[in-house]
């Protein structure tokens, strides 16, 4: 719904630059799809916002319970916005609504309130590297493979799926 709106916006602001507007009810359907569109805009921000702070909570509430004195979090910079020549239009646009950095923002924010420390871990081969043995395995696919037996507690082969991996491996850095 919102592309198609966008997609609307998009034309009637090249139709308007092209021709002008000369009708009055052209000019009201551009205003009207326009305040449509920021309108949408702004709840999906709303969602975004309550999300945040949703997890925000819970996060903090889990680590108060298990008393953990460090919370480790995948480094995101790559996120941040960059210029569109750098990015792609694509990458660009996501970038801009991009809350997974807002996320770790605001739970550094209240981990220093609540006397916690918070380090962000440099995500590099996570999903590739054994969080048993620290050796490289297989992914194929969603899955992660080690066949290395004798580091392995039980001497068994680890299959896992990579972002459990990966979320183990930062979470042990």
């Amino acid at each position: 719904m919102i592309r198609n709106m966008c997609e609307n916006v998009f034309f009637f602001c090249f139709f308007f630059q092209k021709r002008g507007i000369t009708r009055p009810e052209e000019k009201y359907k551009y205003n009207s799809l326009t305040r449509t569109l920021s309108r949408l805009w702004e709840r999906i921000r709303h969602c975004n916002e309550e999300l945040i702070h949703l997890l925000n909570h819970v996060i903090l509430e889990l680590a108060t319970y298990h008393k953990v004195s460090e919370i480790h979090f995948e480094n995101l910079k790559w996120s941040r916005h960059s210029r569109k020549s750098k990015a792609g239009k694509y990458l660009a646009f996501c970038q801009t609504h991009w809350f997974f950095s807002q996320v770790q923002e605001a739970v550094k924010l209240q981990t220093f309130l609540h006397r916690i420390r918070f380090k962000r871990v440099n995500a590099a081969y996570t999903s590739k590297t054994c969080s048993e043995c620290d050796e490289h395995g297989r992914v194929s696919g969603k899955f992660f493979t080690c066949d290395n037996t004798k580091d392995h507690r039980g001497g068994r082969v680890i299959e896992l799926q990579s972002d459990l991996n990966a979320a183990r491996n930062i979470a042990l850095a």
